[in-house]
């Protein structure tokens, strides 16, 4: 109750009822811009909106006559009207079948049908050995582009043109792996659930090796908290 009250002392000018609703609202703003900030990488929009109208208020741009400006000088000859991106969207609910645009909203993996069987269980020296490298952190400008992509939603799409409706425990997933060169970059990321990325990963490096590597990092996870020594 201490920080309820303390809340309620320091919302008391703009809300001198104590309004335990109101308190509640302005509560979850803040902990979805924090969590939206650490876990989508997303940027408080209001906040830079303000300080870019503040910015140009103190430093007003001077205007220019139309007549300064001319398309025929500006432009290069044969230069063609740029073409603009096209404002389709899916629109598809959770649960619905997905259109048939639908798989613009991230890069795909093949079926698990059409694809080899030495890709699916592959050998030894294809798998990622421990000396590989960490795939580094994904820069946080790629992440919100991700996630914003792909509307913080699963993109799997099941053989029956479904896509996953799961929001929930969702993970950044290499379309070309990793550990076999992908890039990490928007076009080779998409969103999947945890259980989805786990079937691409097995798909791809056999579920034997994805067991192993979890029960690694399991292991490394439980000794780094038992020692007090962070990842």
């Amino acid at each position: 109750m201490d920080k309820l009250d303390r809340a309620r002392a320091l919302l008391a000018h703009g809300c001198p009822q104590g309004d335990l609703a109101v308190l509640l609202e302005r509560a979850l703003d803040a902990l979805l811009l924090e969590l939206e900030r650490s876990r989508r990488a997303k940027v408080n929009t209001t906040k830079k909106a303000r300080s870019k109208t503040t910015s140009a208020r103190e430093n007003p741009v001077k205007r220019t006559s139309p007549r300064a400006v001319s398309p025929e000088r500006n432009s290069p000859p044969g230069s063609a009207e740029p073409v603009r991106p096209s404002s389709a969207s899916c629109g598809a609910s959770p649960g619905s079948a997905v259109p048939s645009g639908a798989a613009a909203l991230a890069p795909s993996a093949p079926p698990l049908s059409s694809i080899p069987q030495e890709q699916i269980a592959p050998s030894d020296d294809r798998k990622r050995s421990p000396a590989t490298p960490h795939r580094g952190t994904i820069p946080r400008a790629v992440r919100r582009a991700v996630f914003e992509r792909d509307g913080e939603r699963c993109t799997f799409v099941g053989v029956d043109g479904r896509r996953c409706s799961a929001r929930t425990f969702l993970e950044l997933d290499h379309v070309q792996p990793h550990a076999l060169g992908g890039a990490n970059t928007v076009g080779n990321l998409r969103v999947l659930c945890r259980a989805h990325n786990r079937l691409f990963a097995e798909r791809t490096f056999g579920r034997e090796h994805v067991e192993n590597h979890l029960r690694q990092r399991k292991a490394t996870s439980s000794a780094a908290t038992s020692s007090g020594v962070p990842e």
